[in-house]
């Protein structure tokens, strides 16, 4: 057995009701069986108060919650990037740009990147993607890292829709101890 869970008219992933190691066969009669599922609300689900409501793969279904879903801010038009970038991972996300205000650093500073995506389609992924942004010295090694998920986990790729420009700003602070050189940024 399945379930899902519908949010309004958009409904979720399938999930599965047990376990192998606790199979739905070995559940008695009127028996209480716990499950935690993280559940990503649907990129498509519409803003506004609405049902929160279980639908089992029987076609079986019970309203759990009155439930608010809170307007996401989306962009479609593509953003000024100061530097333009060519990067598509999976046919869904694209790297089109990049901010870098500043390119000279001392020890001790915050580099500050922006890194704007687009979401080439809606992304049907059960978790959403980090993002990993390195600082290499000439050897290649990492001196200054921060990996997330876009907009410091506030804009996950699973609630990304087709067309869509996402901003997501990183600052990596340089120790005291980083050499004068040239350095590379990986994404």
């Amino acid at each position: 057995y399945t379930f899902r869970i519908q949010f309004g008219d958009v409904t979720s992933n399938a999930f599965p009701t047990s376990n192998l190691q606790f199979p739905t066969s070995n559940f008695r009669a009127g028996e209480i069986v716990r499950g935690q599922y993280a559940i990503a609300i649907p990129a498509t689900a519409k803003e506004g108060a609405t049902n929160l409501r279980v639908v089992l793969s029987d076609g079986n279904a019970l309203d759990l919650a009155p439930f608010t879903i809170e307007k996401t801010d989306r962009v479609f038009v593509k953003p000024n990037a100061q530097f333009t970038q060519s990067a598509t991972f999976g046919n869904t996300i694209a790297l089109t740009g990049y901010q870098l205000p500043i390119t000279n650093y001392k020890p001790g500073d915050t580099l500050k990147l922006t890194l704007f995506w687009n979401a080439r389609a809606t992304l049907r992924v059960d978790k959403p993607y980090t993002v990993f942004v390195h600082l290499l010295d000439k050897d290649g090694k990492v001196v200054a890292q921060k990996d997330a998920q876009p907009a410091n986990g506030a804009r996950p790729t699973t609630g990304w829709v087709a067309g869509e420009y996402v901003a997501d700003i990183y600052e990596l602070p340089l120790a005291a101890s980083v050499a004068p050189g040239a350095y590379r940024i990986e994404i």
